[in-house]
């Protein structure tokens, strides 16, 4: 292998935004009670396969990998998704992503997965500024977003989450300008899964309406592949011998993107700079040993022979789309 331990803040910070591998997005309308063909639009732009959702049955969920919700209500939330909560809460803890945008946000805590804590108050506002620009939301595959880009939306945002109350490690995108601590999309985990809780009236702005045209042709799609980015799951497996020869297979990977193979002594090392700055990786010097580009479904078959000085080194997969990071293995 070679050593470009160097490169490797290089390497992981020379991303492109790509198309992530496919996956099941499925749409609901809280009104509806089924999917909006407006909202298959900015799913299909993320690169995603949309799937009209019609009872959010169990059975239903299990067969998608995110689950985009619009509330057009400014005044309640839809009886059918308030009589399927716990379907939906347990699709997310088994590793579903739910992206929702609501237009009510009062009692947003009562229909968020893991949420019952959360303070959640209406206050419409007509400038929202980002918390984070290190996100898809506002660098993605429909384009880049600045903290003007979704003012003058008539009501940018109905209302916000108090900071203060949101679980640790929520990663918070979106606030009311002048008030950081009031977050207008932000995203947590709840078991396996994820949850991305927005006050945006995102149904207003794909319907056709207004004048700010980033909502629905930049920012929709960017968040929708931002929710995808959370199912990202890659997997390395390495069959044959050390030394010898032997099979490197990846699955979960971004479609058509470049993966980066590692490999050192096992330990931790973060990503120091780029695009993947704070990525945790599991080797504690590594070094790249090559980059390959993943297939059509982010997948990698690569043979080649070990020589015997790779005997014993840990190796990851990096997607260096998704920024994420495979299981570690010995060879």
């Amino acid at each position: 292998m070679i050593a470009l331990k160097s490169i490797l803040p290089v390497v992981l910070a020379a991303t492109v935004t790509l198309p992530l591998a496919a996956q099941e997005v499925g749409y609901y309308d809280m009104s509806l009670q089924q999917g909006n063909a407006t909202q298959v639009p900015s799913i299909t732009a993320a690169g995603g396969n949309p799937v009209d959702i019609l009872d959010l049955s169990s059975a239903e969920l299990s067969g998608i990998d995110v689950l985009v919700v619009q509330n057009p209500s400014n005044g309640s939330f839809g009886p059918e998704y308030l009589a399927n909560l716990a379907n939906i809460d347990a699709a997310v803890n088994s590793g579903m992503v739910l992206l929702i945008h609501d237009r009510y946000v009062t009692s947003a805590n009562t229909i968020l997965p893991g949420g019952g804590s959360f303070s959640a108050v209406r206050l419409l506002s007509n400038d929202i500024d980002f918390t984070t620009f290190s996100t898809t939301v506002s660098n993605g595959p429909a384009g880049v977003l600045d903290n003007a880009s979704l003012d003058g939306g008539g009501s940018s945002s109905h209302g916000y989450l108090d900071a203060a109350t949101l679980p640790a490690g929520a990663e918070n995108v979106l606030h009311q300008a002048g008030s950081p601590n009031q977050i207008v999309t932000t995203a947590y985990s709840h078991g396996s899964g994820t949850v991305i809780y927005s006050s945006i009236p995102l149904d207003h702005f794909l319907a056709g309406f207004g004048t700010v045209l980033e909502f629905p042709n930049v920012y929709a799609p960017n968040v929708v592949a931002y929710a995808m980015e959370f199912t990202q799951n890659v997997e390395l497996a390495v069959t044959g011998t050390c030394p010898g020869p032997a099979t490197f297979s990846v699955t979960g990977a971004s479609a058509l993107t470049p993966v980066a193979f590692i490999y050192g002594a096992p330990g931790l090392f973060t990503v120091p700079g780029g695009a993947c700055a704070g990525l945790d990786v599991a080797i504690a010097s590594p070094q790249v040993a090559f980059v390959v580009f993943a297939d059509l479904v982010g997948g990698i078959n690569l043979p080649l022979t070990l020589p015997p000085a790779a005997c014993g080194a840990t190796i990851q997969a990096v997607d260096m789309t998704a920024c994420a990071v495979s299981n570690a293995v010995v060879l």
